[in-house]
């Protein structure tokens, strides 16, 4: 229960620590990585901005693409609270644009069961079947390159609901230095999980650790 400033402001601090236990940030990637410089990172299903406003920060540019109306407004604001300390400028881009495999397209969101419009998917869930949460435009991974104006992307952390699969799938992958991607449930009769990693590792080796829900993709 948020009763007033303080209990959300610590609540938000908490967020974002669990962000940093998610996402590897930049020192974790030099590791494997040593030659990878924090130049551009895009991030898709931002939600309110906790990848922003932690790891992101310490790159020159975030492009962070939130599909929810909701969030992508808050995600403006939460990255830049002085308590997150994340002091941001003009290298902070918010679109309200969802991740999919056409640009221009309206899509339809629909509520997830649990209400977090974070869960929001543009898969129907069986148990809630007339919650259409709100519609919003689509935008291609060869599109996100032009619109950000960038050939080559850094660091892509990738949260959005099933919509992996028609996003990266049969896509050009090699002008990403890595992804880090929570893999969902398909729910599609086009794509299977199999078909989509099998693609990836045409391009990436990727990694899997036990109990991480997050997959490690690197070009």
């Amino acid at each position: 229960i948020i009763e007033n400033d303080a209990t959300l402001i610590n609540h938000l601090r908490n967020l974002s620590n669990e962000m940093f236990g998610t996402y590897p940030n930049v020192e974790v990637v030099r590791g494997i990585v040593p030659e990878f410089k924090p130049h551009v990172a895009v991030d898709l299903g931002a939600n309110f901005g906790l990848f922003a406003s932690t790891i992101g920060r310490h790159f020159s540019e975030v492009h962070a693409f939130e599909a929810s109306t909701f969030l992508s407004e808050m995600a403006t604001i939460f990255p830049r609270l002085e308590f997150m300390g994340a002091n941001y400028g003009n290298n902070l881009k918010i679109y309200n644009l969802a991740a999919a495999d056409k640009t221009g397209n309206v899509i339809e969101l629909y509520q997830s069961i649990n209400a977090n419009p974070g869960d929001n998917s543009i898969y129907m869930d069986k148990e809630a079947p007339d919650a259409l949460a709100e519609r919003c435009f689509t935008i291609s991974l060869p599109d996100i390159f032009k619109l950000i104006g960038h050939d080559y992307i850094d660091y892509m952390k990738l949260d959005i609901e099933s919509a992996e699969y028609p996003f990266l799938m049969n896509q050009d992958l090699s002008q990403i230095g890595c992804i880090f991607m929570e893999l969902h449930k398909c729910f599609s009769e086009d794509y299977t999980e199999k078909e989509l990693l099998k693609h990836m590792s045409k391009y990436m080796n990727m990694y899997k650790f036990p109990h991480d829900p997050i997959l490690w993709c690197f070009n």
